[in-house]
């Protein structure tokens, strides 16, 4: 799996392609993730901007975090097996 990984982020189209799938994958779960408060009735006056500002801030940290290892094997200083 690692082997792949590296091969395939070592591509610059790929890679960019994935950060692209990425940042489309962030609209949907931010979304998402409100849209749930909504469907389980949570979503009060009060509660409707926290919702959306709490799961803006924890999407955004776990998309950034695959970012950041697709940006790592693309520039090639991400650790090794070896």
């Amino acid at each position: 799996g690692f082997t792949f990984i590296k091969e395939t982020f070592g591509n610059p189209v790929f890679a960019v392609l994935y950060i692209i799938w990425i940042v489309a994958l962030w609209f949907h779960l931010t979304h998402g993730f409100w849209s749930s408060m909504q469907t389980f009735g949570w979503n009060g006056k009060k509660w409707f901007c926290r919702w959306r500002v709490i799961g803006l801030l924890y999407i955004t940290i776990v998309m950034f975090a695959f970012i950041a290892v697709i940006v790592a094997f693309a520039l090639g200083i991400a650790p090794s097996l070896q």
